[in-house]
């Protein structure tokens, strides 16, 4: 009798960053991807990369602040 167990395969998000922009305004790029999109808003911001990762499941929308570090962090499944 075979009585490993096999750990729960790991899932694979798609990462959507959200940053602060070098002078002001905020950035939401996708990883991999070399374009970004600018909000003068954070909250925009926010709101525009949660509804793309809501859309394109299972994704991952990870806040980095001013300074270095995540700030927050939203699965979607």
């Amino acid at each position: 009798m075979d009585t490993a167990v096999t750990p729960p395969v790991a899932r694979q998000y798609t990462l959507v960053f959200v940053q602060p922009g070098k002078d002001y305004g905020w950035l939401v790029a996708l990883a991999g991807s070399g374009h970004s999109h600018f909000f003068a808003d954070r909250s925009l911001a926010l709101t525009y990369a949660k509804a793309w990762a809501s859309a394109n499941r299972p994704s991952k929308v990870c806040v980095n602040g001013a300074g270095e570090g995540l700030e927050h962090e939203w699965i979607f499944r």
